[in-house]
């Protein structure tokens, strides 16, 4: 399965590290090369928080198990079983 997330980054002055916001995510049975985001008739996104670098960026996370695809989607029994990941992120 995939698990795919929208996520915000931005400088966090009080940990001087990055404050990290998941904005949204799907997840996808098997495998996929492409997805569309729904069309809500406006903008989605907020806009970026440049005072404090804030940058969105894709996180696609492939997720392999052992788990029965007849069982229907269960993460837990999925990640309990858990075979093998891969990550990939893309800024925008």
């Amino acid at each position: 399965m995939m698990l795919i997330s929208l996520v915000s980054e931005k400088d966090n002055a009080e940990t001087m590290g990055k404050t990290r916001t998941l904005l949204w995510s799907a997840v996808v049975q098997g495998s996929t090369d492409h997805i569309t985001l729904p069309n809500l008739g406006r903008a989605v996104l907020p806009t970026p928080d440049t005072s404090k670098g804030e940058k969105f960026h894709w996180e696609v996370t492939g997720l392999r198990t052992g788990a029965s695809r007849e069982e229907g989607l269960n993460l837990q029994a999925a990640v309990k079983d858990l075979q093998d990941v891969s990550t990939l992120s893309q800024n925008f």
